[in-house]
């Protein structure tokens, strides 16, 4: 009988039931790759800054990135987690980011937004063309931009 109790510890223990809410959402942030994104993004808005500051040693990127802390990002998307979801949704979306399936999604996920941006960006052009079209057939021209002083 003790053996099978400290089964079921060990294997609720393995699931996540041993641990808090908050313990749970940031592992299913780090299993879900948000946390990565944290730090991408962090480098492509560093990016930014430097062709937009050309002339700005390296030295100085150095220092705001070991300024910027991606860990607050994180605790800020970690909250959301915990407003959004109770504890047993969350437990059962640890299980799921841990199974074969969730493994497959979470590596296909980065594709999929990727995509369906671009799938987004051409439909866009679509409709917009098929409205200027559409203005243009009914006699509206697009208005010059004013004169600047």
């Amino acid at each position: 009988m003790k053996n099978i109790l400290i089964a079921f510890l060990f294997l609720f223990s393995a699931l996540g039931f041993s641990q808090s809410k908050s313990e749970n959402v940031k592992e299913i942030i780090s299993l879900s790759g948000l946390s990565f994104m944290s730090t991408d993004m962090k480098s492509q808005f560093l990016n930014q800054f430097k062709k937009a500051y050309p002339k700005v040693k390296d030295s100085f990127w150095k220092k705001m990135e070991a300024e910027i802390n991606t860990n607050s990002l994180i605790e800020q998307t970690a909250t959301l987690f915990e407003k959004f979801y109770t504890e047993e949704e969350i437990k059962e979306l640890l299980l799921f980011y841990k199974s074969p399936l969730g493994k497959k999604m979470i590596s296909n996920m980065p594709l999929i937004v990727q995509e369906s941006q671009a799938m987004g960006q051409k439909w866009g052009f679509e409709i917009a063309k098929k409205i200027t079209d559409q203005l243009e057939k009914e006699g509206f021209t697009q208005s010059p931009p004013p004169p600047s002083n």
